[in-house]
């Protein structure tokens, strides 16, 4: 009996979307397993007390580096973060590009989730202003996608 064909490895699809997905929860469990956790000192646990959402709310409302990431993920979260629901249907009737198109737009967030990190990595500030930076950043990369006609 002849040798079968060899089939050719197809470096694109969905199939390799769960392999990287996979790879990079195995750093993630890397980077776990190598932590110091000697350097970790827990915090008390606070006693439950009457009132204490109420005094959360009501600090989070006088502190505005309280109040204002957390009315923006708010915002984002109830408008953008259901991307896992939205993408493939937006890959298959938008853009009418498939399993395909699914695979380059989930591709194009971890990139972006990637040189976010690096960014975040290389120049570390805090503060609400950085914050609003991020957000208006995410904001524009959101509505290019929605503007998209095409994947090309």
């Amino acid at each position: 009996m002849p040798l079968a064909r060899r089939s050719r490895l197809r470096w694109y699809g969905l199939g390799w979307c769960f392999v990287f997905n996979a790879a990079s929860f195995a750093l993630v469990i890397v980077a776990l397993l190598r932590l110091n956790t000697t350097m970790l000192y827990p915090a008390g646990v606070a006693g439950r007390t009457t009132g204490q959402v109420r005094e959360g709310l009501r600090i989070a409302r006088i502190d505005r580096n309280i109040a204002g990431p957390l009315m923006m993920m708010a915002f984002i979260g109830t408008l953008t973060y259901e991307f896992e629901t939205s993408l493939p249907i937006f890959a298959e009737q938008t853009l009418r590009a498939g399993d395909y198109g699914y695979s380059w737009l989930t591709t194009a967030f971890g990139v972006g989730a990637v040189m976010a990190g690096l960014i975040l990595i290389k120049w570390p500030q805090l503060g609400l202003a950085r914050l609003i930076w991020v957000a208006a950043g995410y904001a524009a990369a959101m509505a290019l996608l929605a503007l998209s006609p095409t994947l090309s």
